[in-house]
C-alpha cells in the first residue's frame, strides 16, 4: 500500500482517538495533575496502537492485490493462447483441400501404381476422406471459433 495512504489513514485515526481520549482526559487531568510526560505517553499510545492496525490492513490488502495480479496475468495469458489457436483453427479452414484437388491427386496416385481409376471413383475418395473435416468445418463449435477470430478486439 501507498506510503502516504498510511500515513493519512493512521492520521486520521490519530484525530478519532484524540477526540475520544479528550473528554476523559481532560475531566481526569482537571482533579488530577497530569505532567507532561503522562500526556507524551497518552499521545504515543494512541499513535502506536492505530499505525500497528493500518499497518496489518495495508499488508492484507498489498496481498490481495497480488494475488489478484497473478490470477489477471493467468488470464491474460490463457486468452493469448486461445487467440493462437483459434488462429490456427481459422487458418486449417482456408488451407483444407478442395476434393477436386484430392481427387487429382489421388487419380495421379492410383495411376502411377498402375490401377484404373475413374474421375468419379476418385471423387467419392476424396469426398469420404474429407467428410469428417467438412463435417467439424460446418459444426456451430468451428463458427463460433471462426466468429471468435473476426471479431474485433479478438477473443473473450
Amino acid at each position: 500500500m501507498n506510503p502516504t495512504a498510511i500515513l493519512v489513514m493512521t492520521s486520521i485515526a490519530f484525530v478519532v482517538g484524540i477526540l475520544s481520549w479528550a473528554i476523559p482526559a481532560w475531566k481526569y487531568a482537571r482533579y488530577t495533575e497530569v505532567g507532561l510526560f503522562a500526556t507524551a505517553l497518552l499521545f504515543a499510545g494512541i499513535i502506536f496502537i492505530s499505525m500497528f492496525k493500518w499497518t496489518d490492513v495495508a499488508l492484507e490488502i498489498e496481498g490481495a492485490k497480488l494475488e489478484i495480479k497473478q490470477r489477471d496475468d493467468k488470464i491474460s495469458q490463457l486468452e493469448a493462447g486461445l487467440a493462437q489457436a483459434q488462429v490456427a483453427l481459422a487458418q486449417i479452414e482456408k488451407k483444407a483441400p478442395d476434393t477436386t484437388e484430392l481427387a487429382a491427386s489421388l487419380k495421379e496416385a492410383f495411376q502411377k501404381a498402375g490401377v484404373a481409376l475413374d474421375q468419379k471413383q476418385a471423387k467419392d475418395i476424396a469426398d469420404q476422406s474429407l467428410s469428417p473435416l467438412k463435417t467439424y468445418l460446418n459444426s456451430p463449435e468451428w463458427n463460433h471459433a471462426i466468429a471468435e477470430v473476426k471479431r474485433p478486439g479478438g477473443p473473450s
